[in-house]
């Protein structure tokens, strides 16, 4: 996965919706919208992707 590259081995529900900060660089994990995945079927997953989504909205870098 692109977050065990970029932000080294760690649980999907510890990277979504939180701003990792990486040698000078911010990285906001979403996780993949497939319909294959069933992680966003738990409702804490779901609340982890909508804060992620709010944190891009209040940096200005998309519009909800």
């Amino acid at each position: 996965m692109a977050i065990d590259a970029l932000l080294g081995k760690m649980p999907l529900a510890q990277a979504v919706g939180r701003i990792h900060d990486r040698d000078g660089v911010r990285f906001l994990p979403l996780p993949h919208p497939s319909g294959a995945s069933r992680w966003l079927n738990e409702p804490a997953h779901r609340e982890l992707r909508r804060r992620a989504i709010r944190l891009l909205a209040e940096s200005g870098l998309i519009r909800t």
